[in-house]
This record gives structure tokens, C-alpha cells and sequence, in this order.
């Protein structure tokens, strides 16, 4: 499945097939898929043959045993069944949605934010872009995506998400000479994931600002960005101020890319060699308290470290209006961990759409269910027979943009 503009920069998982790939070294090269029915066939053939070959043989005389094509043909088929069934196994064990990714969630209270040591040898002091997705927890003003310390007010390399005024602030250079350009935020929790873009170019004089791929600010200023020795980039602060939400897809470039280019790159995952990038952080590591630079330019030299205890969290999309099965609201519900977000797809729930249960889905664990940027597409339906949840007594569970109706039973 490719990524849908509104959708959530998940990362998508491997097919069953290439599921099935995986265990096929020792096993020679994979068959195509619809090849593997005529191999299949071809050992029903063959054990036809053996059975007819025992009943004609002579009395003493058991049937020759002898390396036949065909043999040769089956052995090889009976190899791969294995892996078939194996990775079926696998496959219906771990029930993967089909787009999953990971992020962090950072608290401002706590002063939690990512630490990336030796930000000045990068090049980003004339070209650069700097995007992100972002969700904000609360509307707390001040709240910083990223910034550089030590902060001078003369050379900054800093964005406000909430700042002075309720406005998106990127500063590149000196603020009070050209390096500011700012912007209203309609954004906040109720708005769900945001993609955020801040570029500055000295070639082309201007700084720009764009959200969700669409530029929303520009200024024909520049003022040069001067890097200071052993500075770092901290992503979730900056300036003595702090990040409420969660961030994901954080890349730094050293160019300034086109409308066309981040439009194009926002909704999905990169290779990690695209030109200018320098930082390249997923924040998809299972745990631990090190995020890796996935930028091949750079690589674990940058990689950055969680301070304060950001807390990773799991990203899922719900991709079908089943009552169960994969990608069901019902089994993303199942297959996520606690702290974990769930999100709609933008093509399943482009129109109004509506789940309807055979019965309740327990909420056993700490969940955020977000259809916020559905536009009020979803609606979950207990068809007047079933609850629609039933959440324990230890969870924490936050339903975003949903319709309920229909609930029932006691």
C-alpha cells in the first residue's frame, strides 16, 4: 500500500511474499508466486506415480529407487512447502497491520528531548530544509520543535511550533536582521499529525515555511546561519523551551528542497543516500535510549540521545472496515502495545464510513484512537446489541474525531 497524502508517514511492512523470501536462502532462488501452484502440482503427480509404480512392482523386487528429474523437481518443492508453511505460521502469529512505524513522544514538564552532538561540522549554513511530523499534546505556548545550543539570539537555528503570539517561528541567522519568518498556528491537539517544512536558501534569498506540503509562509530575507564549534542540535527543545507531543521523520538537509520535492517525500520513508541529507532520524528502534542517523552521509557519528526519558510510542493505521482480521480496527487494537497510537487510513476513510461490531472490543491497555483527520468519516456502530469498548480500570484511552453509535448489551 503506498502512503496517502494525510496519511501519517507510517513505514510500510514487507508483503507475505517477501515475507516468504525471507527464508529461502538455503533453499535456492524463489519461485514466483504463481509458479508455486504447478510445483505443488507437480508433488501431487509424483506421489500418484510412486503409489501406482509399489502396487505394479513384482513380488521381491521393491521399485527401483532412482534420481529423476521429477524427484529432483518434488525435493526442491518439498523445501519450499516447508518454507510456505513456516512463514504462514509467521504471518498469522504476529498479525501485522500493514503499516506500522515507531516515534517519539516528548513531555516539556519534564525536559525531554533528543541530543545530536557535533551539529556545526555539518554544512547547513546557507542551504537548508528541515522537516518533520509533529502532534501536539497540549496547546502550551512556546513549545520548540528543534534548536541549537548554545542559543545566541544573533544566529539562531531554531523553530517554534507554538510561540509568541500562538505563531510558528523558523529562525535561521540573525532574528533581527532577516533570519526570521513566522506564521498563525491553527494547529494543535485537535489537529492530529502535521507535517512541518522550514527552509532557507542564500541563493535564492528567501525563507519559507510549509505544513502538510503546501508553503504557508515566505520572506525574500536570508541571513546566513554562523555554526559554532561543538554545538548540538537538540530536537523537542530549544531556547530554554520544550516540546509537548510527539515527532517522527526528522530530517535535516544541507539543500533547499523544492515544493515539489517535499510534497513528494513527506508521506513516506528514504533510502538515507537522497543528496544533501545530513540527519535522519525514524525514531523506529524498539528501545534503549539512542536514536539512529539513518543519513548514509553521516551515520552513527550523529546518531542522538534520548535525555530525560522521551518515550517511544508505536504508530498503527487501521486499513479495512472488517469486523476483524488484518488491518481491522479490531486487530490494530489487538497487535498494538500500550502507549501506542492508532490512526485511519486516508483512502479507506476518504468517505463516510462506519464499522459496525459483533461484539465489543476491550480496551485492556493505555491506547490513543485518533480519526481526527478523517474529518468525521468514522463511526463505529455496536449495532444496538454490543458495547462498542469496555476499557479496564488501569488504562488510559483517548478517542479522537469518532463517531459512536449503536451501543448496546450491559
Amino acid at each position: 500500500r503506498e502512503q496517502q497524502p494525510n496519511d501519517h508517514p507510517m513505514k510500510i511492512q514487507h508483503t507475505p511474499w517477501q515475507t516468504l523470501a525471507a527464508f529461502a536462502p538455503h533453499h535456492g532462488p524463489l519461485p514466483q508466486a504463481p509458479h508455486l501452484l504447478n510445483e505443488v502440482s507437480a508433488l501431487f503427480c509424483l506421489s500418484e506415480n510412486r503409489d501406482r509404480s509399489d502396487e505394479t512392482a513384482e513380488p521381491n523386487h521393491p521399485p527401483t529407487e532412482t534420481t529423476t528429474p521429477m524427484k529432483n523437481r518434488a525435493a526442491t518443492c518439498c523445501s519450499w512447502l516447508r518454507c510456505v508453511f513456516a512463514a504462514l505460521i509467521l504471518i498469522a502469529s504476529q498479525s501485522v497491520s500493514l503499516a506500522q512505524a515507531g516515534a517519539l513522544t516528548f513531555s516539556a514538564a519534564s525536559q525531554q528531548y533528543v541530543s545530536v552532538p557535533d551539529f556545526d561540522t555539518l554544512d547547513v549554513t546557507t542551504e537548508v530544509t528541515v522537516e518533520f511530523w509533529a502532534r501536539f499534546t497540549t496547546t502550551a505556548p512556546s513549545q520548540t520543535a528543534f534548536g541549537i545550543e548554545p542559543d545566541v539570539i544573533g544566529n539562531r537555528f531554531l523553530a517554534h511550533l507554538f510561540g509568541l503570539g500562538e505563531n510558528i517561528y523558523w529562525d535561521f541567522g540573525d532574528i533581527q536582521n532577516g533570519g526570521r519568518i513566522s506564521f498563525p498556528n491553527s494547529g494543535g491537539p485537535a489537529v492530529g499529525w502535521t507535517h512541518y517544512a522550514f527552509v532557507a536558501s542564500q541563493s535564492g534569498n528567501f525563507m519559507k515555511i510549509y505544513i502538510d506540503g503546501v508553503q504557508a509562509a515566505s520572506v525574500a530575507s536570508f541571513n546566513a546561519f554562523e555554526t559554532t564549534a561543538a554545538s548540538t542540535l537538540r530536537i523537542g527543545s530549544g531556547s530554554g523551551d520544550y516540546f509537548d507531543g510527539s515527532i517522527d521523520e526528522f530530517r535535516v538537509w544541507n539543500v533547499a528542497r523544492s515544493p515539489a520535492q517535499i510534497a513528494a517525500a513527506r508521506t513516506g520513508t528514504l533510502v538515507g543516500d537522497e543528496p544533501g541529507l545530513r540527519l535522519y532520524f525514524k525514531f523506529d528502534e524498539a528501545g534503549g535510549d539512542i536514536a539512529v542517523n539513518s543519513a548514509t552521509a553521516t551515520l552513527a557519528a550523529y546518531n542522538g540521545t534520548l535525555v530525560n526519558g522521551a518515550a517511544r510510542i508505536g504508530i498503527h493505521t487501521v486499513t479495512s472496515t472488517a469486523v476483524g482480521g488484518q488491518g481491522s480496527l479490531r486487530q490494530v487494537v489487538f497487535d498494538a502495545a500500550s502507549g501506542d497510537t492508532i490512526f485511519f487510513d486516508s483512502t479507506v476513510f476518504a468517505t463516510a464510513q462506519i464499522i459496525t461490531l459483533h461484539s465489543e472490543i476491550p480496551l485492556n491497555k493505555s491506547l490513543t484512537i485518533d480519526a481526527s483527520a478523517r474529518s468525521s468519516q468514522v463511526t463505529i456502530s455496536g449495532g444496538d446489541l454490543f458495547r462498542i469498548f469496555t476499557v479496564n480500570t488501569v488504562s488510559t484511552v483517548a478517542l479522537k474525531g469518532l463517531t459512536l453509535t449503536g451501543g448496546g448489551g450491559t
